[in-house]
């Protein structure tokens, strides 16, 4: 069976490095490295992201690299971004769904600009901490479309922090349950990662200059920035340190760390996790793509993932078009399903309008005989109603010219007001006289009542028959017995 093959490359400084890893039966090995002058700052020009592809193509090529073998490059260190998130939620794709809006404030990124993926996370009690690495969508599509335009394929973009914690994992410098402060260092970066139980929980990547005085001291002050943010990793009982440097500094830098914070150091050593051709060795400075390589190999060393990230979002934009498209074909078959119900609508009444005519002037003719000249039945009908009606009125007036039971009623509901606090639950009306039952705030507003009615010319006499304080209502409850005027 042929071996899997990976190119990893670190974008450092001025200069890339490149390492093809192969792995075969489950053993890894270094199969070449080499490292080129570059300038980063042009990738993200149309112009000058081809010639960029085509100087790494001749690279590989030079250095008998595979041609056929992916790409997997890091982020340059300073458009990466840091951040952590706590939650609640607990499985992977609840968690993936949150970090983007989680992340948003804590990155000079504009949201729809950005991309996130996951650098590690872990549970404990319900609760997920994620430590978030954070890029520009467009400086993501530019690496990816260097390599394509250039003939490479490019299958991830991560981080330089999970490249060196892929590393100490494959060669067990950290445990499982253990509790480690990562360090790589070399001429221009400082690497800082902090692994927890088997899980990248933090992480810092600075550029720097200078000789090991300063290194050290640089060193120095980030570790006690980090044990400041993060006390668990100074517990002396639990942590370590565990430092990846060149063989001129190592030492220095391991007592450095030791006599400042008391804590035990190990180097990170290679040779027994890999094997290598003869002609290679394992230089603490390829270490970065090394470990590029090595996450895309092994399983146990995945990390963030920016190309995957941007295409899986891409990809739901695409579904959400999609989604819109059918929705608006939908709205649109809608409209014409309503319309065309509207017009069918709209001749049944047409219809039931001419039937209804008919009616009126069937029913017409037969009611008013004696009208034989029928030109609009309904305006015609409601006229000769009209007339009825007012005949109907004179003669009910002339029967009785006094109240009629409608403007006795009137009469009383005008009694009856808020400002008197007087309410009725029940009355009765007859030909001679109304009963009324009801309640009243106060006896005061009751006699009122009374008295107003006995003013009113509808009514003759009006008698207060029974009045009574209810005291589980608070209210005073009445009976009056109206005399009409007839």
């Amino acid at each position: 069976m042929p071996a899997k093959k990976i190119i990893g490359l670190d974008f450092a400084g001025d200069c890339l490095r490149m390492v093809q890893l192969s792995r075969r039966s489950g053993r890894f090995c270094v199969e070449n490295a080499t490292s080129v002058p570059f300038d980063l700052h042009g990738y993200q020009e149309p112009e000058s992201r081809l010639a960029l592809g085509v100087e790494i193509q001749k690279a590989i090529e030079q250095a008998g690299f595979d041609r056929k073998a992916a790409v997997v490059t890091d982020m340059p260190n300073a458009n990466v971004y840091y951040s952590t998130v706590t939650t609640d939620l607990t499985r992977e794709e609840d968690l993936r769904r949150l970090i983007r809006f989680e992340t948003e404030d804590d990155v000079p990124i504009p949201f729809e600009d950005l991309t996130v993926d996951m650098a590690g996370y872990r549970s404990t009690q319900d609760i997920t901490h994620c430590l978030v690495a954070a890029a520009h969508r467009s400086e993501v599509q530019s690496l990816r479309e260097m390599f394509s335009e250039a003939g490479m394929t490019c299958v991830a973009v991560s981080t330089d922090v999970n490249a060196i914690d892929a590393i100490a994992r494959h060669t067990k410098a950290v445990g499982k349950d253990e509790t480690a402060v990562l360090v790589h260092i070399e001429n221009s970066r400082l690497i800082i990662g902090l692994e927890n139980e088997g899980c990248l929980v933090g992480a810092r990547s600075l550029a720097h200059e200078g000789d090991l005085e300063n290194c050290t001291g640089l060193l120095i002050t980030e570790l006690e920035r980090t044990f400041r943010a993060h006390p668990l990793f100074l517990d002396v009982a639990t942590s370590k340190v565990v430092l990846s440097a060149s063989e001129e500094v190592i030492h220095a830098l391991a007592n450095a760390i030791h006599e400042r914070f008391d804590l035990p150091v190990k180097q990170l050593d290679l040779e027994a996790a890999f094997q290598q051709s003869s002609d290679i060795a394992l230089n603490p400075a390829y270490r970065v793509a090394l470990g590029m390589a090595l996450m895309q190999l092994s399983s146990s060393g995945a990390g963030p993932n920016f190309i995957a990230t941007d295409l899986s979002e891409a990809s739901l934009k695409k579904d959400v078009w999609r989604a819109s498209r059918v929705c608006a074909f939908l709205v649109v078959l809608l409209v014409v399903l309503l319309g065309v119900r509207a017009f069918s609508r709209i001749h049944t009444l047409e219809e039931q309008h001419t039937r209804l005519k008919q009616a009126i002037q069937t029913v017409f003719s037969e009611s008013l005989p004696e009208i034989t000249r029928i030109v609009q039945p309904l305006p015609q009908m409601v006229e000769q109603v009209d007339r009825v009606r007012r005949e109907y009125e004179i003669l009910t007036e002339a029967v009785n010219k006094h109240a009629s039971p409608l403007n006795v009623m009137q009469t009383i509901s005008e009694r009856f007001t808020t400002e008197r606090d007087v309410t009725v639950s029940y009355m009765t009306l007859d030909r001679e006289t109304v009963r009324i039952t009801g309640a009243g705030g106060s006896y005061e507003s009751v006699e009122a009542l009374a008295a107003d009615l006995r003013n009113a010319s509808e009514f003759k006499d009006v008698k207060l028959d029974d009045i009574t304080a209810d005291g589980s209502s608070g209210r005073v409850q009445f009976r009056l017995s109206i005399s009409r005027a007839l």
